[in-house]
């Protein structure tokens, strides 16, 4: 009687380790199949991961070609690129962040003039993160639209493209230094092709009304910004 017991307790044993087994498998088939159909979709609306793609298919088109750039072409890489997604979601999206008030980039009355005056064109400011240099914050001004946020996010990637991480040698001054060094080199390089990006990215069928790039709706003015401490 006691082995009958003994041997109905491990078959129920098996049965629950069977039954777990199963469940995990089908979880993750489940997963595949969504991602699969997901990547399958051609949306005509840029998140992150799109946004990089469209940065680099634009560095690397034929100078003096026509550049246009489709959900299609974005499409393809994004299915080839799957696997450095958790990658991608755990630390590169962290090193920009869009959004942000004020005081996360510029901390005196003469840090605001100056970044006023750089980005007297643009309805963003950009710079390192005060606790974070590693990182750049974008903020953005009374008005900006989602191309606003758009042209931000790109420049942005743009300066990380050229940075490297500093060295631990490296004093925090002049690592800050030379990113806001590429930040001015960069922002020129913007603004003269951000006319030539969104023709490229308009002919290709894409909806720059509408952006999912992980911004707050936070957005700065001087007559609302509550600057008494700079």
């Amino acid at each position: 009687g006691g082995g009958d017991a003994g041997g109905a307790a491990g078959g129920g044993g098996d049965g629950v380790k069977w039954m777990w087994g199963l469940f995990l498998a089908l979880t993750l088939l489940h997963v595949y199949a969504n991602w699969r159909g997901v990547v399958a979709l051609q949306l005509h609306t840029l998140n992150r991961h799109r946004a990089d793609i469209v940065l680099d298919l634009f560095a690397h088109a034929s100078e003096g070609s026509p550049i246009i750039i489709t959900p299609e072409n974005v499409a393809r890489r994004e299915q080839n690129e799957w696997r450095g997604l958790f990658q991608r979601l755990l630390t590169e999206n962290r090193r920009v962040q869009l959004g942000l008030p004020l005081m996360s980039i510029c901390d005196t009355r003469q840090s605001l003039r100056d970044l006023e005056s750089q980005f007297n064109e643009e309805r963003y400011l950009l710079g390192p993160l005060l606790a974070y240099p590693e990182s750049l914050g974008v903020v953005f001004k009374q008005g900006a639209t989602p191309r606003d946020q758009l042209q931000a996010y790109l420049h942005a990637r743009l300066v990380l493209s050229q940075r490297r991480s500093p060295r631990s040698t490296d004093g925090p001054a002049p690592y800050i230094a030379s990113v806001k060094s590429s930040i001015a080199f960069t922002l020129q390089r913007i603004r003269a092709d951000r006319n030539l990006i969104f023709c490229a990215l308009e002919s290709g069928g894409w909806n720059l009304d509408r952006v999912f790039l992980g911004s707050s709706a936070w957005r700065f003015s001087l007559q609302t910004s509550g600057l008494k401490e700079l």
